[in-house]
Protein backbone atom coordinates (compact mmCIF):
# COMPACT_ATOMS: atom_id res chain seq x y z
CA UNK A 1 0.00 0.00 0.00
CA UNK A 2 1.48 3.34 -1.01
CA UNK A 3 1.63 6.38 1.21
CA UNK A 4 -1.36 8.42 -0.03
CA UNK A 5 0.11 11.64 1.36
CA UNK A 6 3.28 11.20 -0.65
CA UNK A 7 1.53 10.11 -3.84
CA UNK A 8 -1.35 12.60 -3.68
CA UNK A 9 0.62 15.64 -2.65
CA UNK A 10 3.79 15.46 -4.76
CA UNK A 11 3.44 19.17 -5.43
CA UNK A 12 3.95 20.08 -1.76
CA UNK A 13 7.38 21.32 -0.73
CA UNK A 14 9.37 18.63 1.07
CA UNK A 15 10.64 19.22 4.59
CA UNK A 16 14.32 18.42 5.10
CA UNK A 17 13.25 15.78 7.55
CA UNK A 18 9.98 13.92 7.60
CA UNK A 19 10.36 13.31 11.32
CA UNK A 20 8.33 15.64 13.44
CA UNK A 21 10.49 17.43 16.00
CA UNK A 22 9.76 16.15 19.50
CA UNK A 23 7.67 18.37 21.72
CA UNK A 24 9.65 19.18 24.82
CA UNK A 25 8.45 19.20 28.43
CA UNK A 26 5.96 21.96 29.12
CA UNK A 27 5.30 22.48 25.41
CA UNK A 28 2.20 21.53 23.49
CA UNK A 29 1.02 21.06 19.93
CA UNK A 30 -0.08 24.71 19.97
CA UNK A 31 3.31 26.07 21.07
CA UNK A 32 5.13 23.71 18.70
CA UNK A 33 2.96 24.88 15.79
CA UNK A 34 3.36 28.51 16.81
CA UNK A 35 7.14 28.28 16.59
CA UNK A 36 6.96 26.48 13.23
CA UNK A 37 4.62 29.20 11.92
CA UNK A 38 7.01 31.91 13.11
CA UNK A 39 9.92 30.22 11.35
CA UNK A 40 7.89 29.79 8.15
CA UNK A 41 6.79 33.44 8.26
CA UNK A 42 10.47 34.42 8.36
CA UNK A 43 11.00 32.49 5.13
CA UNK A 44 12.07 29.08 6.46
CA UNK A 45 10.97 26.77 3.60
CA UNK A 46 11.46 23.59 5.66
CA UNK A 47 9.14 24.93 8.38
CA UNK A 48 6.55 25.85 5.76
CA UNK A 49 6.86 22.36 4.25
CA UNK A 50 6.10 20.84 7.66
CA UNK A 51 3.00 23.02 7.92
CA UNK A 52 1.91 22.05 4.40
CA UNK A 53 2.32 18.34 4.97
CA UNK A 54 0.49 18.41 8.27
CA UNK A 55 -2.39 20.58 6.99
CA UNK A 56 -2.80 19.37 3.38
CA UNK A 57 -5.22 16.52 4.20
CA UNK A 58 -7.49 18.91 6.12
CA UNK A 59 -7.38 21.56 3.39
CA UNK A 60 -8.14 18.99 0.68
CA UNK A 61 -10.98 17.50 2.75
CA UNK A 62 -12.48 20.96 3.32
CA UNK A 63 -12.24 21.75 -0.40
CA UNK A 64 -13.67 18.33 -1.20
CA UNK A 65 -16.76 19.13 0.83
CA UNK A 66 -17.87 21.52 -1.93
CA UNK A 67 -15.75 20.43 -4.89
CA UNK A 68 -16.27 16.82 -6.01
CA UNK A 69 -13.74 16.95 -8.89
CA UNK A 70 -10.36 15.55 -7.76
CA UNK A 71 -8.29 17.51 -10.28
CA UNK A 72 -9.97 20.77 -9.33
CA UNK A 73 -9.52 19.98 -5.60
CA UNK A 74 -5.80 19.46 -6.17
CA UNK A 75 -5.49 22.70 -8.13
CA UNK A 76 -7.40 24.67 -5.48
CA UNK A 77 -5.26 23.20 -2.70
CA UNK A 78 -2.12 24.27 -4.58
CA UNK A 79 -3.48 27.79 -4.88
CA UNK A 80 -4.28 27.86 -1.17
CA UNK A 81 -0.73 26.88 -0.19
CA UNK A 82 0.90 29.27 -2.67
CA UNK A 83 -1.25 32.06 -1.28
CA UNK A 84 -0.44 30.94 2.28
CA UNK A 85 3.30 31.14 1.56
CA UNK A 86 2.91 34.66 0.16
CA UNK A 87 0.64 35.94 2.93
CA UNK A 88 2.08 34.14 5.94
CA UNK A 89 4.33 37.07 6.98
CA UNK A 90 1.14 39.13 7.51
CA UNK A 91 -0.31 36.65 10.05
CA UNK A 92 -0.20 38.64 13.30
CA UNK A 93 -0.94 35.79 15.74
CA UNK A 94 0.77 32.48 14.87
CA UNK A 95 -1.49 30.57 17.29
CA UNK A 96 -4.33 31.35 14.87
CA UNK A 97 -2.62 29.62 11.95
CA UNK A 98 -5.21 26.86 11.46
CA UNK A 99 -8.11 29.32 11.60
CA UNK A 100 -6.26 31.66 9.23
CA UNK A 101 -5.55 28.80 6.81
CA UNK A 102 -9.18 27.65 7.00
CA UNK A 103 -10.42 31.16 6.20
CA UNK A 104 -7.92 31.50 3.38
CA UNK A 105 -9.12 28.14 1.98
CA UNK A 106 -12.76 29.18 2.26
CA UNK A 107 -12.04 32.45 0.44
CA UNK A 108 -10.03 30.72 -2.28
CA UNK A 109 -12.67 28.05 -2.90
CA UNK A 110 -15.70 30.32 -2.75
CA UNK A 111 -19.14 29.67 -1.36
CA UNK A 112 -20.93 26.54 -2.66
CA UNK A 113 -23.70 28.56 -4.28
CA UNK A 114 -21.13 30.45 -6.41
CA UNK A 115 -19.42 27.27 -7.65
CA UNK A 116 -20.38 25.81 -11.01
CA UNK A 117 -22.63 22.75 -10.87
CA UNK A 118 -20.77 19.48 -11.29
CA UNK A 119 -23.34 18.17 -13.74
CA UNK A 120 -24.77 15.69 -11.27
CA UNK A 121 -28.48 16.04 -10.61
CA UNK A 122 -28.23 13.88 -7.51
CA UNK A 123 -26.05 14.79 -4.55
CA UNK A 124 -24.56 12.09 -2.39
CA UNK A 125 -25.81 12.26 1.22
CA UNK A 126 -22.29 13.18 2.39
CA UNK A 127 -22.23 16.07 -0.11
CA UNK A 128 -25.57 17.24 1.21
CA UNK A 129 -24.24 17.27 4.78
CA UNK A 130 -21.12 19.13 3.64
CA UNK A 131 -23.17 21.68 1.72
CA UNK A 132 -25.29 22.28 4.83
CA UNK A 133 -22.09 22.97 6.79
CA UNK A 134 -21.39 25.89 4.48
CA UNK A 135 -24.78 27.45 5.24
CA UNK A 136 -23.95 27.80 8.95
CA UNK A 137 -22.79 31.12 10.42
CA UNK A 138 -19.03 31.48 9.99
CA UNK A 139 -18.19 30.96 13.67
CA UNK A 140 -20.05 27.63 13.78
CA UNK A 141 -18.70 26.53 10.37
CA UNK A 142 -15.13 27.40 11.33
CA UNK A 143 -15.35 25.74 14.75
CA UNK A 144 -16.78 22.53 13.28
CA UNK A 145 -14.22 22.58 10.47
CA UNK A 146 -11.27 23.03 12.83
CA UNK A 147 -12.59 20.19 14.97
CA UNK A 148 -13.59 17.70 12.29
CA UNK A 149 -11.47 18.55 9.21
CA UNK A 150 -8.33 19.74 11.01
CA UNK A 151 -8.77 17.37 13.97
CA UNK A 152 -8.09 20.05 16.57
CA UNK A 153 -9.10 19.63 20.18
CA UNK A 154 -11.31 22.26 21.77
CA UNK A 155 -8.31 23.37 23.83
CA UNK A 156 -6.47 24.11 20.57
CA UNK A 157 -9.41 25.87 18.93
CA UNK A 158 -10.23 28.22 21.83
CA UNK A 159 -6.99 30.28 21.62
CA UNK A 160 -7.51 30.83 17.89
CA UNK A 161 -10.78 32.62 18.65
CA UNK A 162 -9.49 34.17 21.90
CA UNK A 163 -12.39 32.46 23.68
CA UNK A 164 -12.64 30.16 26.71
CA UNK A 165 -13.05 26.43 26.10
CA UNK A 166 -16.66 26.40 27.33
CA UNK A 167 -17.66 28.99 24.69
CA UNK A 168 -16.07 26.89 21.93
CA UNK A 169 -17.81 23.79 23.33
CA UNK A 170 -21.10 25.68 23.02
CA UNK A 171 -20.33 26.61 19.42
CA UNK A 172 -19.56 22.98 18.58
CA UNK A 173 -22.79 21.82 20.18
CA UNK A 174 -24.83 24.52 18.39
CA UNK A 175 -23.19 23.69 15.06
CA UNK A 176 -23.82 19.97 15.44
CA UNK A 177 -27.45 20.62 16.39
CA UNK A 178 -27.91 22.87 13.36
CA UNK A 179 -26.40 20.24 11.07
CA UNK A 180 -28.50 17.53 12.69
CA UNK A 181 -31.67 19.49 12.03
CA UNK A 182 -30.64 20.21 8.45
CA UNK A 183 -29.85 16.60 7.62
CA UNK A 184 -32.82 15.00 9.40
CA UNK A 185 -34.73 12.81 6.93
CA UNK A 186 -37.68 15.24 6.93
CA UNK A 187 -35.39 18.14 5.94
CA UNK A 188 -33.49 16.26 3.21
CA UNK A 189 -34.45 16.48 -0.43
CA UNK A 190 -36.55 13.48 -1.51
CA UNK A 191 -33.76 12.27 -3.81
CA UNK A 192 -31.46 11.81 -0.79
CA UNK A 193 -33.96 10.61 1.78
CA UNK A 194 -34.88 7.57 -0.33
Amino acid sequence: MSNWLTSSFDWLPRPWSTRRPPIGPGASMVTDTTETVRRAARGDAAAFALLCHSRAPAVVAYIGAICPDAAERDQLARRVFVRAWRELPSLDKPRRFDLWLLRLTHTEVGAPETRPANGSARLAPSSYVASELFTLPSTLRETLSLRYFFGRAVEEIAPAFDQPVDVVDGWLEAGLQALGSAVAPAAMPASLAA
